[in-house]
């Protein structure tokens, strides 16, 4: 039996970077998913790009096997950011998690036909003149 090739440990800024990365890819996409009405596509593409982005946060704190090990739930994910970085007020954000986080079970087709889904995506126009420094 051959023995298994020791991986060299990565470098948790360019694990980062890639999470980041690849977070946006996921975002962009499923905003194009969205525009184009996409109900279960968008959400589920939104869902993976929080979890990459998210997963970058905690890149310097988690190992490979931890990322993995949180798998793919978001508010257990972003219950482990919250903990790493408690100086910063991200309880605001918690409905967010907790409205996308769903999303995650409708990888499969199996469980849309067993449950059914019913969703709507809404878009309205941000006031801008109450954002500090946007011009």
């Amino acid at each position: 039996m051959p023995k298994a090739k020791k991986r060299i440990p990565l470098d948790p800024q360019k694990v980062r970077a890639e999470y980041c990365k690849t977070g946006f890819q996921y975002y962009l996409t499923g905003r194009f998913a969205a525009i184009a009405g996409l109900i279960p596509v968008a959400g589920n593409l939104y869902h993976h790009a929080v979890e990459r982005l998210l997963k970058a946060a905690l890149a310097a704190h988690f190992t490979e096997a931890e990322r993995k090990k949180l798998s793919h739930n978001l508010t257990g994910i972003w219950d482990s950011v919250k903990g790493h970085y408690p100086q910063t007020n991200l309880m605001e954000f918690d409905s967010t998690i907790e409205t996308l986080d769903p999303f995650e079970s409708i990888r499969y087709p199996e469980r849309i036909l067993e449950k059914g889904l019913v969703g709507r995506i809404n878009w309205r126009q941000t006031d801008t003149s109450e954002i500090e420094g946007y011009q």
